[in-house]
């Protein structure tokens, strides 16, 4: 049974059982939310300080640390924002997630785990940590509305819906290059099918953009603010559909970041590099491979002149961008590079280090203190074929790969 201990100074939150296969098992109290209302049971627990996990081996070890704390995270955020679940839908852009608004027939609990994920993303942002890829492709919208920052009507429909957008610019330039809208047939009314999908089913309101709108016809002199009460009203419907959800997230990120500091953060960063911020990088290219080899450490008797670290970062050069990432999870518990670079990597900075143990062995990693290391291979080859291996069926506490090597 999952048991959960809050120290009394509210200073961390200790979390003693994880399932791998059920990560939202537990991760409300576990976060001082409420899984009957949502509403937060704890004051402010400033870090998730311990995760615990039962070994599957026989033994019946467990495992603890930064390492399984920071992968846990990023478990319950992503099966949070995984459209499967039923709390988000994807975006009309196709590459972000919304907030569903039919997001309480599909969960029950649903007001509890939006405020779970806001205080995930409080946490994330105040202590530097990652929330695995879905958060990064949480649609800027979002943020936009949790964080207060001032952005137009028409800036924050371009994030819902692009192609509307497009279309105001196209008509934009239509009458800048002597064209008439006139002959369009625009009235100062909105029909179902001018709406774009995530608005099909939010509650109605009056569609006329103005008192007797369909009466009144566009032309070129009223088409600035035809667009603007176009946007306007479609990001008021946008809210309306899904304002108890955006509550129930604002709730959970202000105990953690209360508004004073909500602001600072609004003036430090655009909304898409905290997207990224909550994301890490997606993509570990060249550049981003030389970040990482850059602030790397080296110990066990290894340096960065050796063979065994030139061969380990010609086996990475020789990798996919997914292989890399996988071998950065297998070290690190995170996939995803630190947006601001492998400086600013938690836990850091990255280890390479050299190991006694037999060359037979596969690489074995303390994700805790982001440690790779490395048996003394003969060859490259050998390096390369281990690493791979090692990579393997990594995630969550698993330890095939080391078992194996043993």
């Amino acid at each position: 049974m999952d048991k959960f201990i809050a120290p009394e100074d509210g200073e961390g939150m200790e979390l003693e059982v994880v399932d791998w296969n059920a990560p939202l098992l537990g991760a409300c109290e576990a976060l001082g939310v409420s899984s009957v209302d949502g509403q937060l049971t704890t004051a402010r627990p400033a870090r998730l300080q311990t995760v615990r996990a039962a070994s599957s081996s026989a033994a019946g070890d467990a495992a603890a640390g930064d390492g399984l704390r920071r992968e846990w995270l990023q478990a319950v955020s992503e099966s949070l924002i995984e459209p499967n679940h039923g709390l988000f839908v994807a975006a009309d852009d196709g590459r972000s997630f919304l907030p569903n608004e039919h997001s309480a027939v599909l969960v029950p609990d649903h007001m509890a785990q939006f405020a779970l994920l806001g205080r995930l993303i409080g946490l994330a942002l105040l202590h530097g940590e990652q929330l695995g890829k879905s958060a990064g492709r949480l649609n800027p919208a979002i943020l936009v509305q949790l964080l207060g920052l001032s952005c137009s009507d028409e800036n924050i429909l371009a994030f819902l819906d692009p192609e509307k957008v497009k279309q105001f610019q196209q008509a934009r330039q239509h009458v800048k290059s002597g064209g008439q809208v006139d002959d369009w047939g625009l009235s100062f009314s909105l029909t179902d099918a001018s709406l774009p999908e995530y608005m099909k089913q939010a509650r109605r309101c009056d569609r006329s953009l103005t008192p007797g709108g369909s009466q009144v016809m566009v032309t070129n002199e009223t088409l600035e603010e035809y667009l603007k009460l176009t946007a306007s009203c479609a990001v008021q419907r946008w809210r309306q559909g899904i304002d108890c959800q955006l509550a129930a997230m604002a709730s959970g990120l202000g105990v953690l970041l209360p508004a004073p500091l909500l602001a600072k953060v609004g003036k430090a960063f655009y909304v898409e590099e905290l997207l990224k911020l909550l994301g890490g990088d997606p993509v570990i290219n060249d550049s981003v491979l030389a970040d990482w080899k850059k602030h790397t450490d080296y110990s066990g008797g290894l340096s960065a002149e050796d063979q065994l670290s030139q061969w380990f970062w010609r086996a990475l050069a020789s990798f996919g961008s997914e292989q890399r990432a996988q071998l950065l999870q297998f070290a690190t518990s995170s996939p995803c590079p630190p947006a601001l670079g492998f400086s600013r990597l938690p836990g850091g900075p990255f280890r390479l280090e050299r190991s006694q143990a037999d060359v037979g062995r596969l690489p074995t990693a303390s994700t805790c203190f982001c440690t790779l290391r490395l048996p003394a291979f003969s060859s490259f080859e050998d390096l390369k074929a281990k690493l791979l291996l090692a990579v393997q069926g990594s995630k969550g506490f698993a330890e095939a790969a080391v078992a194996e090597a043993a």
